[in-house]
């Protein structure tokens, strides 16, 4: 994932994607070396039916539950959130995050970063955010404007934000990401608690549920699959509070 314009830092993601009516379980990975010169882990799941992956939806939905995570030794920060990927490389997410740079606060954002119009991703926290709390995300592709498409960010059904880009289709996913500056010191050091519920896909101007899911995970973080549109993901840590 690119570099951030904000100040605040890298994270950890899981992804989910939904497809006809299996639950496929974690494949694991190693962490990868970010252009911002951070390790970028990841657990990752998606609906997994073709017209997301083919980057053929028109958005994605669901509940995150606000857990105040631990973060020692190399990480940077972690986030939770929806993101919509697009097929050249540009995507959307919101959500919420806790890093060093925010004085370890928990603050809802969006972030976003477009191919060939921002250099950088662009991170904005937009309020603060309470454990325990259990927030509706959604990003979908509402209409047209000025030769581009319109894509709004909601959070518990208020516009946070909107962006018209070129992009027609999306992938969408849900996801829980932490950033490192080593690629494995230290590591288990990070939570990652996550849960992700009520998931679904926008199509022909509807609001659909997932039915299958698929998972990528890098370790140490781990994940569980509840239903075909839900999950939970965690991080080994063994270090003091």
């Amino acid at each position: 994932m690119p570099g951030r314009l904000s100040s605040s830092c890298r994270v950890i993601m899981v992804i989910i994607t939904v497809v006809v009516a299996t639950i496929v379980y974690p494949v694991w990975a190693e962490g990868h070396l970010g252009p911002d010169g951070y390790y970028h882990f990841y657990a990752r799941g998606y609906w997994y039916f073709s017209i997301n992956i083919n980057y053929q939806t028109l958005g994605v939905s669901g509940r995150i539950t606000v857990y105040n995570n631990k973060i020692k030794g190399t990480g940077i920060c972690i986030f939770e959130c929806v993101n919509t990927m697009f097929s050249d490389g540009s995507w959307i997410q919101i959500g919420y995050e806790k890093n060093w740079e925010g004085n370890m606060e928990l603050k809802y954002y969006y972030e976003y970063y477009i191919v060939r119009a921002t250099p950088q991703p662009i991170l904005t926290p937009f309020k603060s955010a309470s454990a325990g709390e259990v927030p509706s995300f959604n990003i979908y592709r509402s209409g047209s404007l000025n030769n581009g498409w319109v894509w709004k960010m909601i959070k518990d059904g208020s516009l946070v934000q909107q962006l018209t880009l070129p992009s027609f289709y999306a992938s969408g996913k849900a996801e829980a990401f932490f950033e490192s500056v080593d690629t494995t010191k230290e590591m288990s050091y990070n939570q990652g608690t996550g849960r992700f519920t009520e998931l679904k896909y926008y199509y022909g101007g509807v609001w659909s549920s997932w039915d299958a899911i698929k998972f990528i995970v890098d370790s140490p973080y781990h994940v569980k699959p509840l239903d075909a549109n839900k999950f939970e993901t965690w991080g080994d840590y063994d270090a003091d509070p």
